[in-house]
């Protein structure tokens, strides 16, 4: 008769009878004396076939059942017990003042040159875009709004304006098209509403409006011709000026960053501008984490930034639209400074990468300029310019953000002041959003467009003038070259 090797519910941890624990057996299994007892407590019994022809096994001592489970335990309590202290360090490391100033100018600056690479991808991807933006002024004395709708490519823009003020509209039409070879566009303008500048603008210029009626809708043309000699007039006198390409660009913008990240993103005192005097602590910020710092300059190192930059700018194509003497009077201005100055800086201890840098007034702390990298994680990149100033009589605040999306490539722009100056009411709001693309603007040049010279020779009295000849221009000149 087979046995009955049936294994009864006996609950896994059943405690082990042995009086002491026992030098380990070779026996895979404990086994109580005199073998397996089926249903006895304690005793793990399988579905075993009887050996036939073999003695019984001789008879040992029980071994305990903790002996295994307890070393297991041991070995992953000591893991969770290490662990937990390499956690505890590193976060405490982390967020140490110091080491947590050091990682927020290595993020920063990491963060600088992934934008830079990514604006190169940019550039040679898309060869224009659009741009879709509203606007609205609302003062004592005027009151105004409006918006602007405009496509171009590397040849062509079109674009449409609404402008409404204190109850005059007006709306306008901008054509332009590089013709091959050209260095200047052909452009075309209609403007409808013109009639309403008398009433606009009363006596400071009486009967403008009604003198314009004529080329009230009317499309009007300004040869690129016209641009090119305006463009050589003012350019008299002056070195010629190297256009930039993507590339040359993007070498300035290397620059910048590789001088930047030697000089203001690095706790090396040797060449570190900024140094932290004092550790405020942690503190709330558009409900942030962010640890608050009074950071100071040193002046020589200061100094050494500016030449190094100055220097290394020359060497690309920009050198022409920056002069030298620019830099040498910031240097002077850099030696004159008394070394004291401060300024606060908050750094988000989640993201740690530098947050808010805020240059105030020593003795008007609430007159400041305050530049911020509102970045949470994702693909959206604020960047924040803001300008408090506050007087007994008058106290403005003007606010300029530009978000970067990395993923649509879209850029939106909002800016917003309020101003009271004087007892008086300013606000004025922009919100515009720029999207790139490569897609190509088709232009279909106006018929029976005007030159814009017929206008010119109006507004002058030259009514001799014919719209196919070149009126005296100096004027023109002057005012528009007076910067």
């Amino acid at each position: 008769m087979q046995p009955d090797n049936t294994v009864p519910n006996v609950p896994p941890n059943q405690p082990n009878q042995s009086s002491l624990p026992q030098p380990p057996s070779p026996a895979p299994i404990p086994q109580p004396a005199g073998g397996p007892v089926p249903g006895e407590p304690g005793t793990i019994v399988g579905t075993l076939q009887p050996a036939p022809q073999q003695s019984p096994l001789p008879s040992m001592p029980k071994k305990p059942r903790f002996k295994k489970s307890f070393v297991i335990a041991g070995v992953v309590a000591a893991l969770v017990v290490l662990g937990g202290v390499a956690a505890a360090f590193y976060i405490t490391s982390a967020n140490n003042p110091e080491k947590l100033w050091k990682t927020a100018l290595d993020n920063t600056s990491k963060g600088y040159d992934q934008l830079a690479a990514y604006s190169k991808d940019q550039q040679s991807k898309n060869k224009g875009g659009s741009v879709k933006g509203t606007f609205n002024i609302d003062s004592n004395d005027v009151v105004a709004d409006g918006s602007l709708e405009s496509k171009f490519d590397d040849k062509n823009l079109t674009s449409k304006i609404d402008l409404g003020v204190s109850g005059a509209r007006f709306n306008a039409e901008l054509l332009a098209t590089t013709p091959d070879g050209a260095k200047n566009p052909d452009m075309y303008i209609k403007v409808s509403g013109v009639k309403g500048l008398d009433s606009l603008l009363g006596s400071a210029a009486p009967g403008l409006g009604t003198a314009l009626s004529s080329f009230d809708n009317q499309w009007l043309v300004v040869d690129h011709t016209l641009l090119d000699q305006a463009e050589k007039e003012a350019s008299q006198g002056q070195v010629g000026l190297a256009e930039l390409s993507n590339e040359d660009i993007t070498a300035v913008t290397d620059t910048f960053g590789r001088v930047n990240k030697e000089y203001l993103f690095t706790d090396n005192s040797s060449k570190a501008v900024f140094t932290v005097k004092q550790n405020i602590g942690k503190e709330q910020q558009d409900g942030r984490s962010v640890y608050h710092y009074k950071v100071g300059y040193d002046k020589n190192n200061l100094k050494t930034y500016v030449t190094t930059m100055k220097d290394e700018l020359n060497k690309t194509k920009i050198k022409g639209y920056i002069s030298n003497k620019e830099f040498d009077d910031l240097i002077k201005n850099v030696e004159q400074l008394d070394g004291n100055g401060q300024a606060d800086v908050w750094v988000d201890t989640k993201t740690k990468l530098l947050r808010t840098i805020r240059f105030s007034d020593s003795k008007k702390p609430d007159n400041y300029l305050q530049v911020a990298l509102n970045y949470t994680g994702g693909d959206e990149y604020p960047f924040v310019l803001t300008i408090q100033t506050k007087d007994t009589n008058s106290e403005s605040k003007s606010e300029v953000k530009a978000t970067l999306n990395t993923k649509s490539n879209i850029i939106t722009l909002n800016a917003n002041m309020d101003a009271q100056p004087n007892g008086q009411t300013v606000k004025m709001k922009l919100d515009a959003t720029f999207t790139p693309s490569n897609d190509t603007v088709n232009i279909e040049k106006p018929a029976n467009a005007k030159s814009l010279l017929e206008v010119y020779s109006q507004l002058l009295g030259l009514r001799g003038v014919t719209s196919g000849a070149m009126p005296p221009i100096e004027p023109a000149i002057t005012t528009e070259t007076t910067l």
